[in-house]
């Protein structure tokens, strides 16, 4: 039975028979296969996305010299440094430490977004510094001007130009009158009183995927994790053990995250450890006090923590997709038996029982939906369907799951940014569709999207009230249609693929 509340789908297990074809699947397919050439373009493509989020600088991104993060998507990363030393980050949440601080940012935010303008080529915004004052009060200290032209003519390639000029300065008491201004490490300039219409700094890069985009803001779980388990996986030990360095720094268990079961590191994890509360389950980041804030990172507040464990257990158990999905593939990756029903905790059912029901939730030539809005597919819950049934397809021999495990792929293959990094969104509130070339997010693959394979973020009021409460402010104004997260999973969907198709990649895949 499945029950709707809001948009959620509550995965209440159904009668399914694993031997029959999923229904109303008329047009399925997609093309054909995808060829392992197009599958390597692609991955090669992501490296260079991936690679340009890797945070290694000591100490303005880590704490220590042989540690690594993963910033969570491209970004423009401006910050300010105070005379006494402190800096504000664009997109940092309220100051005071708590785990409510992301609800509280809604009445007092440190940094907010505000007059965006984008179109193809160009984004504008302005970007406002706040410093908190008395107990009860936040002080604007400084109002950026924000000008980013993707096209930019340097005379002899195009290229990104960052131009920021400074539109107000508040001369607060007791504060000393001038803050530096920074794009991720690069000093642009100083910002004072007298200096209000002028521009303060300028940066032009010529290269994609430029590391100076990288956002400010990492988390540990799901990206330095998930970096973690992709260069184990791609041969890169230097890159892998610095992560790794900073994983077990900070008291996490090394290969202990929902995606890694995808990665086939899983097999000494218990049957039900995605579901598992308290500091020693995959939320543990949840009981942890917040890392280190550096000159250039500090890390982002999950919607998880501030709703709750358990209560987002709970979701992701009777109302989500993508759990029991990474469930089924860590079942077969520990006892490689499709047919045998587990009990996760809510009910018994097998892995291919699990992907005979996932089928029922296929967008037709469009994906797996989204739990916020099923009109709309969702990248990672496509691209670890795409993982559970490439296994059950070409390693159990499943006719149906072959199908599915070829036309996923080829759908995650169509949602990533390609190398002329031309993103088509759809604007809900118009009603079209907008075109967009943005250099950094080349390779990286959409978070969700509508048919025809146009990028959208989902509009459902639930989603924007979540988002509202629990995020963090934005921490630049440009379209963000990628991220790492994103991007780590889609590719070892294709790795995944590519290894059981074409037996290449197979290093660190399911099993």
């Amino acid at each position: 039975m499945i029950f709707l509340i809001g948009n959620f789908t509550t995965t209440t297990k159904q009668s399914i028979d694993a031997s029959s074809p999923p229904f109303l699947q008329a047009n399925l397919a997609i093309g054909g296969p995808p060829t392992h050439s197009t599958l390597q373009k692609s991955i090669d493509l992501a490296k260079g996305y991936i690679d340009s989020l890797y945070k290694n600088n000591y100490p303005e991104e880590v704490d220590a010299p042989n540690q690594a993060r993963v910033a969570e998507y491209p970004s423009v990363p401006l910050s300010i440094k105070l005379p006494d030393g402190s800096f504000i980050h664009s997109g940092e949440d309220m100051m005071l430490s708590s785990i409510l601080s992301p609800i509280a940012s809604i009445f007092t935010p440190i940094t907010s977004i505000s007059n965006v303008y984008s179109d193809k080529y160009h984004t504008s915004y302005d970007i406002t510094f706040r410093k908190q004052g008395s107990l009860m009060t936040i002080d604007d200290i400084l109002i950026l001007h924000v000008e980013i032209n993707d096209n930019y003519w340097t005379g002899s390639i195009y290229g990104t130009n960052i131009t920021v000029l400074q539109k107000s300065f508040q001369n607060i008491q007791n504060f000393k009158p001038y803050v530096d201004v920074y794009l991720g490490t690069k000093y642009l300039g100083q910002a004072t009183p007298n200096k209000d219409g002028q521009v303060l700094g300028t940066y032009v890069s010529t290269t994609n995927n430029d590391p100076v985009f990288r956002s400010i803001r990492y988390t540990e779980r799901h990206s330095t994790q998930l970096g973690y388990e992709w260069y184990l996986a791609n041969g890169n030990y230097s890159r892998a053990t610095d992560l790794s360095n900073e994983l077990v720094y900070e008291g996490y268990q090394l290969h202990k995250d929902l995606y890694t079961p995808l990665f086939g590191t899983d097999k000494g994890l218990a049957n039900n450890y995605q579901y598992q509360s308290g500091p020693n389950g995959i939320y543990s980041d949840c009981y942890k006090k917040s890392s280190t804030t550096t000159g250039n990172s500090y890390q982002y507040h999950s919607k998880v923590c501030t709703l709750g464990v358990d209560f987002y257990i709970w979701l992701s158990k009777n109302k989500d997709l993508l759990a029991p999905t990474v469930w089924a593939i860590h079942l077969l990756n520990k006892y490689g038996s499709p047919d045998t029903q587990y009990y996760d905790g809510y009910s018994w059912w097998s892995p291919r029982e699990v992907a005979r029901f996932l089928e029922t939730k296929w967008i037709n030539n469009v994906g797996i939906q989204s739990p916020y809005d099923v009109t709309l597919a969702s990248s990672v819950r496509t691209a670890a369907f795409g993982v559970l049934e490439t296994i059950l397809g070409y390693h159990y021999d499943d006719a149906v799951s072959r199908t599915f495990a070829d036309t996923s792929t080829r759908v995650v293959l169509l949602t990533q940014v390609k190398g002329d990094g031309i993103i088509f969104q759809y604007d809900a509130k118009m009603g079209r569709t907008n075109d967009y070339e943005r250099k950094n997010d080349i390779g990286g693959f959409y978070t969700s999207w509508r048919e025809h394979f146009i990028y959208e973020a989902s509009a459902n009021p639930l989603k924007y009230v979540l988002d509202w409460l629990f995020n963090h402010p934005d921490e630049n104004g440009d379209i963000k249609p990628s991220n790492a997260e994103t991007t780590f999973v889609g590719t070892q969907a294709l790795r995944t693929y590519d290894c059981y198709k074409y037996n290449q990649n197979c290093l660190n895949t399911a099993s």
